[in-house]
């Protein structure tokens, strides 16, 4: 359940950051869906939005990466998912958790993290490891199952929410720009 959700979560998060349905139209109908090799060697299907942009994705076997056709943002999603190289090296990372998902556009970050820990302990390693790198608390709320904290750094601001479901705790972190 937790997986089916985190997927789901992870699509919308790909559909928001490769901008699918806003792009430009070269005029090509050609490439309505189109599959061919890419650089990490399994096949890539171009699907097209409603407006003309396009959607590239690239399928390994372990993952689905979606890139913006600028280049600027891309999501990726699948047991084979991993951080991008410039994710903010001062916002914690959960410490043994899987990396299920990723997206970023900008200076804005999107992960999602498995682990067995409960969300209690989860959030409560958020709160120290977040204030060791200089971010200050802000709200929170526990809503039973899922956790949720706030924090705030200079103009950055990063929200966790760790949602525990049949001894998984699938942990969001998502951070940008106030």
């Amino acid at each position: 359940m937790v997986k089916k959700i985190g997927i789901v979560l992870v699509l919308g998060m790909a559909m928001v950051v490769c901008g699918c349905g806003n792009g430009t139209d070269d005029g090509d109908e050609s490439t309505s869906t189109r599959t061919s090799d890419n650089t990490s060697g399994g096949p890539s299907i171009t699907i097209p939005g409603k407006d003309g942009g396009k959607m590239k994705v690239d399928l390994d076997g372990k993952k689905v990466t979606f890139r913006s056709k600028d280049g600027k943002g891309e999501a990726t999603f699948g047991s084979g998912a991993k951080l991008p190289d410039n994710f903010p090296k001062d916002v914690h990372v959960y410490a043994g958790a899987a990396v299920q998902g990723a997206a970023y556009k900008g200076g804005k970050f999107s992960i999602m993290l498995m682990t067995k820990d409960d969300a209690k302990t989860v959030l409560d390693t958020y709160r120290q490891k977040m204030k060791a790198e200089g971010w200050t608390e802000g709200g929170t709320m526990d809503m039973g199952p899922t956790k949720v904290a706030q924090f705030k750094k200079g103009e950055r601001g990063v929200v966790v929410s760790a949602t525990q479901t049949e001894g998984t705790t699938m942990v969001s972190v998502a951070t940008g720009a106030d």
